[in-house]
């Protein structure tokens, strides 16, 4: 049973985290829908958790409550940056809900790994402003290769391309954390 709820995290996780990096990239937006499935998911699973522990051994319930004061740093230290113009909402909303799955004692190092990757994103930001022209050519190939309309992602406006789709960032930190830590 415990083994069926762990694939089941990790395939809800890679599943929306996949869908705001797709978001991101093509179109400068994390999806709300994802961020709140991701915020029900952890619901979900800790309770889960909680009730199959068993009233006896509140871990559980101790390690959901310990997440939430970082959680809080995060969502208001990035509603600051959100009002300066450094940060999108979006971001801000999905860093939160992920400093909720990776726990109190993993907060710190998200925040970091997500903060290093963000850098080496900006040095290539250049390479991923190409990512939407290239879905949309091979969507063209697609749609001539097999007579088909798959509908075109539209184009970024001038003032989105410079951005920085940071929800790559956050889901790689996410990722290091809750996946595959590599130390």
């Amino acid at each position: 049973m415990a083994v069926n709820a762990q694939w089941l995290q990790t395939a809800l996780l890679l599943g929306c985290l996949a869908w705001c990096i797709s978001t991101d990239l093509l179109v400068r937006r994390i999806a709300n829908r994802a961020v709140v499935i991701l915020l029900l998911g952890w619901l979900l699973f800790g309770i889960t958790d909680v009730v199959r522990l068993g009233g006896g051994n509140n871990a559980a319930l101790q390690g959901m409550l310990w997440a939430l004061p970082g959680a809080a740093v995060v969502l208001v230290v990035g509603f600051i940056l959100f009002l300066t113009g450094r940060l999108g909402a979006g971001d801000v909303k999905l860093m939160s809900v992920l400093c909720l799955w990776v726990g109190s004692g993993h907060q710190i190092v998200f925040v970091l790994v997500t903060a290093l990757a963000g850098g080496v994103l900006a040095l290539t930001l250049p390479l991923f402003n190409t990512v939407p022209t290239a879905v949309a050519l091979g969507i063209q190939a697609t749609n001539r290769l097999f007579n088909s309309r798959l509908p075109l992602p539209p184009a970024l406006p001038a003032d989105l391309s410079q951005g920085i789709p940071y929800g790559v960032a956050i889901a790689f930190g996410a990722m290091y954390v809750l996946i595959f830590p590599l130390f």
